[in-house]
């Protein structure tokens, strides 16, 4: 290109000398030099203007990327926001509970709770720390709805009694914390949180009593004071669940 110009200067200063009359170069000369300067006037035209649209295509990918930039930071900080929210929730994740059960209930419908950290399985469906601390989970299911909305405190006392008569034990200063028909998943649920004396042990029970179509689903939670299992219990009944089966 600087050649071009040098020429084009050349050119010029011919021209110039032949406005004096001085006899530089034939006529068709002349016109051939000035046909090629016309030609790099309007190359450079075309280059002007290419470096004018490669600006254009400069400064457009400069905004694209500051564009970017600006996705990596927000996804950056999005990130961010997602790594602290999976700390929290691991940080607030109920503390005291262990393995997640499920109970098959039918064959479309099934139980799904956390058992309280410690807690193995002992037998078939039912689950305890082991050792000498006698305190369990049992689950059962019947076949039938056995269970409806007008069963009653003193009809469970009389259960009791009957069922631990049978067994020779007394079961005295029973006390009802709860006693009243919610849902789990829109299933009608009894709940019950009682105390009671038995054989000398005070001890404390939770039971969820859950009507899941035509089939009836218990969850017994059992302990004697001592054991000190009775908040854990609580935590574990909150995450009790019923959902169907894939």
């Amino acid at each position: 290109m600087k050649k071009k110009l040098l020429v084009v200067a050349c050119v010029v200063s011919m021209m110039a000398l032949c406005a004096c009359d001085l006899p530089i170069v034939s006529e068709s000369e002349y016109n051939a030099v000035v046909a090629e300067k016309d030609a790099y006037i309007e190359e450079c035209s075309e280059l002007a203007s290419e470096v004018e649209s490669y600006e254009a295509e400069v400064e457009s990918l400069n905004s694209e990327i500051v564009d970017l930039q600006t996705e990596v930071a927000l996804l950056e900080t999005e990130n961010i926001n997602l790594t602290s929210e999976l700390e929290d929730a691991k940080d607030s994740a109920i503390p005291g509970l262990g393995d997640e059960i499920i109970f098959e209930i039918s064959d479309k419908a099934a139980l799904k709770f956390r058992l309280p950290e410690g807690f193995k399985e002992l037998e078939k469906d039912t689950y305890g720390p082991g050792n000498m601390d006698t305190s369990n989970i049992i689950l059962r299911t019947e076949k039938t709805n056995s269970y409806n909305l007008d069963f009653t405190q003193e009809d469970l006392e009389n259960q009791l009694l009957t069922s631990y008569e049978a067994l020779g034990l007394e079961i005295d200063d029973i006390e009802f914390k709860t006693f009243e028909w919610g849902e789990v998943n829109g299933y009608d649920t009894l709940i019950i949180d009682m105390e009671y004396e038995l054989a000398g042990n005070s001890l404390q029970q939770i039971e969820f009593i859950i009507q899941v179509e035509n089939n009836t689903c218990v969850i017994v939670y059992t302990t004697a004071e001592q054991f000190g299992w009775y908040e854990d219990y609580l935590k574990s009944a909150d995450t009790i669940q019923i959902g169907f089966v894939e």
